[in-house]
């Protein structure tokens, strides 16, 4: 990621530099000491963290914050201080923001970069899954979906499996039902209930965009769905289902 770090102090500019350029997630860094210049950079380039020391000589690093924001609206803000004595007009800002203390190290920057990776993280994905084990479907939140029949969450399953490969009505069952397959009507009819169900559930989720429906084929948004690798070394993939 990039990040775009502000600091009126050229010393303590050049130990932020060198946190800043140690943290593994860090691919670009930029440094500057006075606000209109980062101001300026800032609408010709894209960037996704600010870094910035609230008492500025000769302006307010909220005031800067916030205007770096207009200009990138998903960036995220860090902000530095000496002491906490502003934390609570940092906070009275009602955005994801941190702050961090001087001297600033390494281990308390990436604990901020990891923060603000597992937010852009809920803001992509509108559902997290786990496939090993056991399978289980989560919300932005971390809430676990309900679903009112078992075989309603195995065609999402079946869908994330597929990893975004369409899939028809006759083909899903003709996985899901491979006893007697796409000749019986009965399964197709079931399948529908299940396509109903898992609608909405998700709609309920605020994650309806997940399944895609084109004509008579159905498929996931692998873009919108987190796949959890927890337990991947130790659960066998699916386990429950026997079409795996």
């Amino acid at each position: 990621m990039t990040v775009l770090c502000v600091d009126g102090e050229g010393s303590s500019l050049h130990a932020l530099k060198s946190t800043v350029t140690q943290c593994p997630d860090t691919t670009n860094a930029v440094f500057f000491t006075d606000g209109n210049d980062a101001l300026t950079w800032a609408k010709e380039h894209a960037f996704d963290v600010v870094l910035v020391e609230i008492c500025l000589h000769q302006e307010n690093g909220i005031e800067l914050a916030l205007k770096l924001r207009q200009i990138n609206p998903d960036t995220a803000v860090v902000f530095c201080a000496q002491d906490s004595c502003h934390a609570v007009d940092v906070v009275n800002l009602h955005i994801d923001s941190g702050y961090l203390l001087k001297p600033i190290t390494v281990e308390t920057l990436q604990r901020e970069i990891d923060h603000i990776k597992a937010v852009n993280l809920s803001r992509k994905y509108l559902i997290t899954v786990c496939c090993y084990g056991g399978f289980e479907v989560f919300d932005k939140m971390g809430g676990p979906l309900r679903f009112k029949r078992k075989r309603s969450k195995e065609l999402l399953a079946l869908l994330i499996d597929r990893k975004g490969i369409s899939m028809t009505a006759k083909e899903i069952c003709a996985v899901m039902f491979s006893d007697d397959g796409v000749k019986d009507q009965k399964n197709m009819n079931y399948f529908y209930k299940l396509y109903y169900e898992l609608i909405r559930v998700l709609t309920e989720a605020g994650a309806e965009p997940v399944i895609k429906k084109n004509g008579n084929c159905y498929y996931a948004d692998m873009s919108l769905i987190h796949v959890s690798h927890i337990n991947r070394n130790m659960k066998p993939y699916l386990e429950e289902y026997s079409w795996t």
